[in-house]
């Protein structure tokens, strides 16, 4: 019920603060008191239409707080847990709308759309002149009544968690077969690609090697001769003259050396660094042709080599030397894709045994209905006798909806029926009723 109604600056009410106590309250007074203001602001904070019109003159924002106390079982417990949004003792809903014609909405703080609030509004209040339909002569309003009615709160709940379980084991399943199916069309590349790379076998590092080796190869000749004319100037078949020339001079020099008052040792101390690095010149020059490896015959196999990775490298957008890590990535890519298989197993499993849990709280939330339905009827016929009003008869319809219009709500359509005239056939309330 509406316990608390707090007004600020709509039309023509600065401030204003209800309180509401158990029973009937009745607002009177004369034409253009502002009665109808009152309706107003209290539809603006249960999602109706917000006009702009309906700030008041000089203020910037009008604001609308209505606080209501509810029934542990009533309908608006359940969409509201449904949006997450904790209920204590009271219920507190509020509406802003700006002189611009910018509106926001909040229940118990927390920020919600006009329409969830439209929805909500329609379960706490039912607001209706002469020429109004009446709530009962909305279909839309038969299952939450009958359903408050009975006191199917626990029943509710069981199968709005059942359906949550199974809207996500769904979601999961659903997003699941689709990530599934983008790698499925992905993967004969990936394994293209990995067979290729393992045949390629790629090294890091190797790229620069290659473009190293192939540069010293393309000048082969060059270098080859080069190294020959130091040869041939350094040996005379196996003799090295040069490397004994030096060293014949150094023991000479060596020799007399003492007897020159150390005016000779720079000269011995330059004959030894001149043997000891040109017989290490020498030593290299031997061995240098053979560790360079010149033969200019290799050259197209390391071009070949050298093309065929930086070819693939540009196929797949990667420097040569991430080839490696490519290689590892699809591997990876791959074992996801299997682990991926063994997932939608599991994923299935789950939506199956959230399936048959949510086939079973629906079936227990429609025999609930059908028990809660016969008593409804009674009730409803009792009151109407006492309207002399004996020949009616008055039926609750429950028809299973289709799979696909399952909702938290359950699996069933509810509907009114009614006749009005002894002997005539029932018909939907809001087609028979007038009023």
């Amino acid at each position: 019920m509406l316990i608390r109604l707090s007004i600020r600056d709509v039309v023509v009410i600065d401030r204003l603060d209800l309180e509401f106590g158990r029973g009937l309250c009745a607002l009177t007074g004369e034409t253009g008191t502002g009665k109808s203001i009152l309706l107003d602001a209290l539809s603006l904070a249960l999602g109706r239409r917000a006009e702009p019109g309906l700030v008041r003159r000089g203020a910037s924002q009008a604001t609308v707080t209505a606080t209501f106390e509810l029934l542990v079982e009533h309908v608006a417990q359940s969409m509201l847990k449904t949006r997450g949004i904790a209920v204590g003792g009271e219920l507190v809903v509020r509406r802003t709308l700006t002189s611009d014609g910018r509106s926001r909405a909040f229940v118990n703080d927390q920020s919600v759309t006009i329409g969830f609030l439209a929805e909500l509004g329609a379960a706490l209040i039912e607001i209706h002149g002469q020429n109004d339909r009446l709530g009962l002569l909305d279909p839309g309003t038969h299952r939450a009544t009958l359903d408050v009615a009975g006191g199917l709160g626990d029943f509710l709940t069981r199968t709005e968690q059942a359906y949550g379980r199974w809207h996500d084991a769904h979601g999961l399943l659903t997003a699941g077969e689709a990530e599934a199916e983008a790698a499925r069309r992905d993967e004969a590349e990936l394994r293209q690609d990995l067979s290729e790379l393992k045949a390629l076998a790629p090294r890091v590092g190797e790229e620069s090697k290659l473009a190293e080796h192939r540069a010293l190869l393309r000048k082969a000749s060059v270098i080859t001769e080069a190294l020959a004319k130091a040869r041939a100037v350094l040996f005379i078949g196996n003799e090295r003259p040069v490397e004994e020339a030096v060293r014949v001079a150094h023991r000479t020099i060596s020799d007399i050396s003492g007897s020159a008052e150390g005016r000779l040792d720079a000269l011995v101390s330059a004959l030894d660094r001149t043997s000891i690095e040109l017989e290490e010149a020498v030593n290299l020059l031997e061995t240098i042709g053979h560790d360079l490896d010149l033969d200019p015959n290799k050259l197209p196999e390391v071009e070949e080599r050298l093309f065929t990775l930086r070819d693939f490298a540009r196929k797949h957008s990667s420097p040569v030397d991430e080839l490696p890590q490519l290689e590892e990535e699809i591997e990876r890519k791959l074992s996801t894709l299997d682990a991926s298989h063994e997932s939608l197993k599991l994923k299935r499993t789950a939506l199956i045994a959230a399936d048959s849990d949510l086939e079973n709280e629906v079936k227990q939330l429609r025999n609930a209905r059908v028990n809660a339905a016969k008593e409804l009827d009674l009730e409803v016929v009792k009151e109407v006798e006492g309207l002399r009003m004996g020949g009616t008869k008055f039926r609750t319809e429950i028809n299973p909806l289709p799979r696909e219009k399952w909702s938290a709500a359950g699996a069933d359509q509810i509907g009114f029926t009614v006749a009005t005239v002894t002997g005539s056939k029932l018909g939907p309330i809001h087609k028979i009723a007038s009023g």
